[in-house]
């Protein structure tokens, strides 16, 4: 028989377990900012916040974004960043002490459950694109309860592209984590996971290996004010991430009947990304060339 004290701690896959109210925390560890400070130092420390099922991904994708952007000032791994550089960065990481005090319940499902279902969030900016997951679990008294369940997140590209397109990358990003139901706010997406017509390469590619994991009829859309991957691709503070109710639960509507849920709304008919195809005729003495005109309109 073991005895674990009321208030011991187990460390457990990098991160700490309170058995007594089975509750997860993290750790971070002491750290003395470094005089100077270079891209490996950056690497280092970020890479030091140990978070294997993403629940950090709202203020972790911060540093990533800031890593990336001096990544752009091409300067050496060991070179010294700027004292501008240095002072965001401290401020930064200073915040993620804060973290000590993050206590997470490890029990993801609603005493008594008997159904389940995986809810997955998309969403992208300029900056990043991310997922997060929820597991809903209910019972026969008609009560449900909605939490966290892992999340994933991506710095954009460099190179400049469009919001609809690192929509749709997230929405692939999420499509990857074989979710029940899958939520974005993008009526683009949406469209383009619907359309028949030629679209661009780079589209077209997504979509097709979206469609491969997932179905149309899982795809629903929510109100950007709903949807918690929001936190992920604009990224947040430590305090608004402990105290937002909807990254941690997911939007209210969520634990309620299906018939309160978000529905889609009327989906864009003038479509981006649409691929130009060029109709090329020719016609022989036996068939004039207005009569073929005439089968495709046109004359």
């Amino acid at each position: 028989m073991v005895n674990i004290i009321e208030t011991e701690v187990l460390s457990m896959l990098g991160l700490r377990w309170q058995p007594s109210i089975d509750s997860i925390r993290f750790a971070m560890k002491d750290w003395a900012p470094p005089q100077h400070i270079t891209k490996r130092t950056l690497l280092s420390d970020i890479n030091s916040v140990y978070d294997p099922l993403g629940l950090l991904s709202s203020i972790l994708i911060k540093g990533k974004i800031f890593i990336q952007q001096v990544w752009s000032l091409k300067v050496g791994w060991d070179d010294t960043l700027s004292e501008e550089i240095r002072s965001k960065w401290l401020k930064f990481y200073s915040s993620l002490f804060a973290l000590n005090e993050l206590i997470i319940p490890r029990l993801a499902l609603l005493t008594e459950s008997d159904s389940y279902e995986l809810h997955g969030f998309c969403d992208a900016s300029q900056h990043a694109y991310g997922a997060c997951i929820y597991i809903r679990s209910s019972n026969q008294n008609g009560n449900a309860e909605v939490k966290l369940y892992t999340a994933r997140s991506r710095v954009a590209p460099i190179k400049t592209t469009t919001i609809p397109r690192l929509e749709l990358c997230g929405a692939l990003l999420l499509s990857e984590l074989k979710i029940h139901i899958l939520w974005t706010d993008s009526t683009i997406v949406l469209a383009w996971l619907r359309s028949l017509k030629p679209l661009q390469v780079y589209v077209v590619n997504r979509v097709a290996q979206i469609s491969e994991l997932s179905c149309e009829v899982q795809w629903r859309h929510t109100p950007t004010a709903d949807n918690p991957a929001d936190l992920i691709s604009r990224g947040v503070d430590v305090q608004t991430m402990i105290s937002s109710e909807l990254w941690w639960h997911g939007p209210k509507w969520l634990k309620e009947e299906k018939s309160c849920w978000p529905d889609t709304p009327m989906l864009p008919l003038e479509l981006p990304e649409l691929r130009k195809i060029k109709l090329i005729l020719s016609t022989t003495n036996k068939e004039p060339f207005w009569a073929i005109a005439e089968m495709f309109n046109l004359v």
